[in-house]
């Protein structure tokens, strides 16, 4: 029930705090103009992802204060990633400088494993942090890029936090810790500021939300992984990290600078063919269903529900891929 409350607190807090902002960054100089990379066709404010950060910053605050040394550290590298993103909106930061100091916080993060936690004993123990700082950072700025249409990193959000609350209530359960709390907020967050990021979105997440929810799911599926769900920690994440891979090496392999703007996203591609923002929208969310009941069965069949992950992920490219043939373009 206590968990009820908070991630109903959760959720008004941030959709009134995203109204908030909406009305606050409604002049021009708040707003993003259509680019080579978006698919909007009107300028629309951008930074509502901001309220994601506020609530998570005020209910932890309220909720476990005095706050104990974790989440003091997860609350400053949050905010400090939140701060930056923002700063480029009107000030663009060197993409070097932003990569620092997300590589900073997730080496910061990781600190605070015991150096006997191990994921892969055949590896130095060296070798398996640089690994999963690199897989980390992946995360992170793939969660940026893929924040390209109405809804689509809202839902992400709020699928992925309630697969981890899933877990770590469920069969990974260890009572009501830190991670607990951060996911079932994240949760509530991302769907308070979905109502009005849905197409047609009133307000974008912004780089200032994308770059610390990323951080954050990052975070959090280390905690389950920790606790021994490791299938759960890679099948959780899959749609987003499937569709920014496979792009990311088709372009790579086309000789395309992979740091230059586009819209070559399977889900970009689709949403320019037969297919609106919403339709592929529910589609991943969906498929987030399906592959949040296989992570809560991952313990008892690791390969099976893999396998079958690895399944409902190509069924969801395959379908973006086919509304992407088709000849109307829909904005």
């Amino acid at each position: 029930m206590q968990l009820f409350l908070l991630f109903l607190v959760s959720f008004l807090l941030c959709w009134a705090l995203t109204g908030v902002l909406l009305r606050a960054l409604s002049k021009d100089a708040h707003r993003v103009a259509p680019n080579e990379r978006s698919m909007h066709t009107t300028p629309t404010p951008v930074g509502g992802g901001l309220a994601i950060v506020a609530t998570l910053i005020v209910i932890l605050l309220l909720w476990l204060w005095p706050l104990p040394r974790e989440a003091m550290i997860l609350l400053a590298c949050v905010a400090g990633l939140s701060l930056i993103s923002a700063l480029d909106h009107y000030r663009p930061v060197w993409p070097l400088t932003r990569l620092a100091a997300q590589a900073l916080a997730v080496a910061i993060m990781l600190s605070t494993l015991p150096d006997t936690q191990r994921f892969i004993a055949a590896l130095p123990w060296w070798l398996e942090r640089v690994m999963l700082a690199l897989v980390w950072l992946w995360l992170i700025n793939l969660t940026n890029f893929m924040d390209g249409v109405d809804g689509i990193a809202g839902a992400e959000g709020a699928a992925v936090a309630l697969g981890i609350v899933a877990m770590v209530m469920g069969p990974l359960a260890q009572g009501v810790t830190l991670d607990v709390v951060v996911a079932v907020t994240l949760a509530g967050a991302c769907l308070g500021y979905l109502v009005w990021n849905w197409a047609p979105a009133r307000i974008f997440m912004g780089d200032a939300g994308s770059i610390p929810l990323g951080f954050l799911l990052g975070w959090l599926l280390l905690a389950v992984a920790v606790r021994g769900g490791w299938v759960a920690a890679l099948i959780l994440p899959l749609l987003f990290f499937a569709d920014a891979t496979i792009t990311l090496m088709r372009r790579v392999l086309r000789g395309e600078k992979p740091w230059k703007p586009h819209r070559t996203h399977f889900y970009q591609r689709a949403v320019s063919g037969a297919a609106s923002a919403p339709h592929v929208v529910i589609l991943l969310t969906v498929c987030n269903a399906i592959i949040v009941s296989l992570a809560v069965q991952s313990l008892r069949r690791p390969v099976a529900t893999l396998a079958a992950a690895l399944a409902v992920a190509t069924l969801f490219l395959v379908v973006l891929a086919h509304w992407s043939k088709a000849a109307n373009r829909k904005n």
